[in-house]
């Protein structure tokens, strides 16, 4: 498929459902007292065959009604279905009166910042009544939320979506929206490619019985469809959090759940303020390495040591060096060759630059407190906290973490540890979302949720430093099985629940790393 093909599919968010998905989400729904089915963006009519084949097979439901909507549908696929049923028209003008029993869907996959100002301003439009949509939110959240304005009071829908439904900051308040509304979730969670061009991983979402607040949420995972799935039930609260993990062996939440009630874990944001790294706008002017800063022979009191990546930590970790980056920090009285580097900056355009629109004068760069560890943002294996025992800062590709003043060494230490052992690893992989290539996108929120153990006890020198050493060496696996086994024995945790927790790690860990692999 050529780049110009595949950038337009990309554009416009269409993939076409393949028979067998279409089949197994309609199937559930599709009951012999449905009379009406709607597919609000039904393409080449997948959905809409598989659910009249679905129906052809029910004695007492052979006059159901097929309809549809689409601005580009793919004609001559749907002869059977009479035209004044099939309107060729923008979803998001079709008139909010017709009502359904079941609606099926496979919405575009647009990203928002692919959306015109214009399509935005009507996709708003459309859904601020029913939900207001954070402005990051990708197309397929306004056409769900669109539909269920179709929705007849106890009626299904059926949807295909991506996962960012369970693992997007903005779908956190489509979550919440629909189990208020809904009175049975089911989640299917898919890792096998049924879309070739697509970069997300699919899931299935079916919502029963429109009108009522929820009282049964269940979720599972399958590599490829499958009638055996183990499916889980989970709470509310659960639901509604920033992201939800989905796993084929156990309920997640409720094995992190354990180590809180039971061993004195908590939430890491019980322990910090996790903030994102310092924000120039321009990080070619602002951040100089150390050559060029010599060359320009800046005072060493406008420049900040400055990690730029989180594979810089190995330096420090090793051997407490200063990192090769320098931040320039302009002092109120500064010297002639900063002025002249100002200058230089000014006829580039730099001053022109949003962050630098911001600050005044468009030069100063605030990089605040100097943090007490870093966090990686996006990481591949096992994300590790470091300590800041260097005082330097970082960019935004590096978290910034901001410790409680009434923790001890030790008990940062030990939050160190139990962030990188089984349970802390766990957690930080349920609440993060995989952002292509099997990377681990860490937001602050996710690292604040993760869980992590403040022990009152000294952690022996001997396998801190052990540990450390691994971590340094690129031995993460070795360094989080250490740790794993070293607070499992002084916490005293069964063997059955680090088995259980090594398991899911393991799932959730080797799923993402597939990905990561098939993409290079």
């Amino acid at each position: 498929m050529g780049t110009e093909k595949l950038e337009n599919i990309r554009r416009n968010g269409k993939y076409y459902t393949p028979e067998l998905l279409a089949e197994f989400l309609a199937k559930p729904l599709i009951r012999e007292t449905t009379k009406s089915i709607f597919d609000p963006a039904y393409g080449d009519g997948a959905l809409l065959l598989a659910a009249d084949r679905i129906a052809r097979k029910q004695e007492n439901n052979s006059s159901i009604e097929l309809h549809g909507c689409d601005k580009e549908p793919v004609n001559g696929l749907l002869q059977k279905i009479p035209a004044s049923q099939l309107v060729k028209e923008n979803f998001f003008r079709y008139t909010p009166e017709k009502k359904f029993d079941v609606i099926l869907m496979n919405p575009p996959y647009v990203r928002h910042h692919l959306m015109s100002e214009r399509a935005w301003s009507l996709y708003q439009k459309a859904t601020n009544k029913i939900l207001q949509l954070n402005s990051y939110s990708d197309l397929w959240a306004y056409f769900l939320i669109k539909a269920t304005q179709h929705l007849r009071k106890s009626g299904n829908i059926g949807a295909i979506l991506p996962w960012s439904f369970l693992q997007a900051e903005y779908a956190q308040s489509v979550r919440i929206w629909l189990a208020n509304h809904f009175g049975r979730i089911k989640v299917l969670a898919l890792g096998a490619n049924y879309f070739d061009t697509a970069s997300e991983r699919v899931l299935l979402l079916w919502l029963e019985n429109f009108g009522t607040s929820v009282e049964e949420i269940s979720y599972g995972y399958s590599y490829q469809i499958n009638h055996d799935v183990d499916y889980y039930q989970i709470g509310k609260k659960s639901w509604e959090a920033q992201s939800v993990a989905v796993s084929s062996k156990s309920n997640i939440e409720s094995i992190l759940q354990k180590y809180i009630d039971n061993y004195d874990f908590a939430r890491f944001n019980n322990f910090a303020d996790v903030k994102i790294g310092v924000v120039t706008g321009a990080d070619e002017f602002f951040i100089l390495d150390n050559a060029k800063a010599n060359e320009l022979a800046f005072p060493r009191g406008s420049l900040v040591p400055i990690l730029k990546s989180s594979r810089e930590f190995i330096g420090p970790i090793m051997n407490g060096s200063i990192p090769p980056n320098m931040l320039l920090v302009v002092p109120q009285i500064h010297s002639e060759e900063i002025r002249r580097y100002i200058r230089t900056g000014s006829k580039k355009g730099y001053n022109n630059r949003s962050h630098s629109k911001r600050r005044n004068p468009w030069y100063y760069v605030n990089p605040g407190e100097t943090p007490d560890a870093f966090f990686p943002y996006r990481c591949s294996h096992s994300p590790y906290l470091m300590i800041n025992n260097r005082k330097v800062q970082s960019t935004n590709s590096i978290h910034r973490i901001y410790f409680d003043k009434m923790l001890s060494t030790n008990q940062i230490r030990w939050i160190q540890m139990t962030l990188l052992s089984a349970p802390g690893q766990l957690s930080l992989e349920s609440y993060s979302k995989v952002y292509g290539e099997g990377v681990l996108k860490i937001e602050p929120s996710s690292l604040g949720n993760a869980i992590a153990h403040k022990g009152e006890g000294r952690f022996p020198d001997q396998v801190y430093q052990q540990i450390t050493s691994l971590v340094a060496s690129n031995q993460k696996e070795k360094a989080v099985e250490t740790a794993t086994k070293t607070i499992a024995d002084i916490l005293g945790v069964p063997k059955s629940l680090s088995q259980n927790t090594n398991l899911l790690l393991n799932e959730l860990k080797n799923r993402r790393l597939n990905d990561l692999n098939l993409s290079r």
